[in-house]
Formats: C-alpha cells, sequence, structure tokens
C-alpha cells in the first residue's frame, strides 16, 4: 500500500472523526441527525505497507470510526492543537468539510497536510480496536520546512505521557512529563511553552 506523505512507522497526527447527534436533545426518537466533528491526537502505524491505527475503546475517535468507516490524519506541527485535542474539544470553527465521492468528511481547517481513510475493523479487543486503514484522498496544504525541535518532540511525549497520568495518576508518569517539560521550555518556541503551560493545568 503506499504510503503518501505518512512514512514508515509511528505517525503523530490529529485524528479527525464525526460524530453522530441529534438536534433534539434528549429525544431519541424524532428529531434531525447532524454530524459533529472530532479531533483527538493518535498515532498511524505504517509498517511493511500496512497502515493501521490501534484506539481505545469508549473514545469518540473509535466510536465514530466504528460506525462511519472514515477517518482524516492531519498533519500539524503547532504543539498546541496537540494539547487542546488530547484534553478537551476544540470549537467547530476550527474544521473544515471534505467532500469526496459524494461522502462529506472533516478536517482541520489549519493542517499542513492531510489523508483521509476508508477503515475496517481487523481486531476487537475489550480495551482496543484495531483498524486497518485504506486512503481514499490527500492534499498537502503547505510545503513550509520544519527542522527538527527537541521542544516540539517533548511536547508531544509529554502530551501522551499526560493521557495516561490522568488515568492513573502515577507518580513515575509525572517525573517523566516533568523531564519533557523541561526540554519543551530549554529548546521549545514560544508556542511549545504555550502548549506545555496548557497541559500542566489540563493535568492538575
Amino acid at each position: 500500500m503506499e504510503l503518501g506523505i505518512l512514512r514508515e512507522g509511528i505517525n503523530e497526527v490529529i485524528a479527525t472523526t464525526a460524530g453522530e447527534y441529534r438536534e433534539n436533545e434528549g429525544d431519541t426518537d424524532t428529531g434531525t441527525i447532524t454530524l459533529r466533528p472530532n479531533a483527538a491526537p493518535m498515532g498511524i502505524f505504517c509498517r511493511k505497507g500496512k497502515i493501521r491505527m490501534r484506539v481505545y475503546r469508549g473514545t469518540h475517535t473509535e466510536e465514530n470510526m466504528r460506525r462511519h468507516g472514515w477517518v482524516v490524519a492531519n498533519v500539524t506541527h503547532d504543539p498546541v492543537v496537540f494539547v487542546e485535542t488530547a484534553f478537551g474539544d476544540i470549537g467547530e470553527e476550527r474544521f473544515t468539510e471534505i467532500t469526496n465521492d459524494g461522502k462529506t468528511f472533516y478536517r482541520l481547517k489549519d493542517c499542513e497536510a492531510w489523508v483521509a481513510f476508508k477503515c475496517a475493523i481487523i481486531h476487537a479487543g475489550e480495551e482496543v480496536t484495531i483498524f486497518e486503514l485504506h486512503p481514499i484522498t490527500e492534499e498537502i496544504c503547505s510545503c513550509e520546512v520544519h527542522p527538527h525541535n527537541r521542544g516540539f518532540a517533548s511536547v508531544i511525549d509529554a502530551t501522551i505521557l499526560g493521557t495516561r497520568y490522568v488515568m492513573f495518576r502515577d507518580e513515575a508518569i509525572l517525573e517523566k512529563i516533568r523531564y519533557h517539560r523541561d526540554i519543551a521550555v530549554k529548546c521549545g518556541s514560544d508556542r511549545e511553552k504555550e502548549a506545555i503551560e496548557l497541559l500542566d493545568k489540563s493535568i492538575e
């Protein structure tokens, strides 16, 4: 399978999906069903030509992928977006619609590139669902070069650890977050510093 803009290994992206909501809240039998976009940081595994995602059961992303059979991988170098979407929802104004072959998808409005995938369940465990992804269409929105920044990398690591700390409240995880926080502050730009401050508030 062609990887397109993705690369071999684990690609850290913002996954966008859409959930179904009824306009008449509380009425499960009537009312117009509308789609509401959702975003969350995810790792997409590209190994030996296969593209897969491991998604925790009970999350909005897993539920939406299971129901609608698609996901969009958004490539962004904005560290704040990773923290925002890991610990909360962002406004609908930050998404834009994609239409392909009569289907509507959602991507981040300010992403630098995106890939839309069809997805199929290949394993459904008690805690994790594994999806195989098949690319439908993609676009590169910006060709800006980003030299590697240790601060940005540490924000990503700290965000992943932060989601685990919120679940388990393990002091050992918190120590690792502090380690990455120091790197983000030392090596990052103002945007990385803003992201790590938001992370600190999110895990309090």
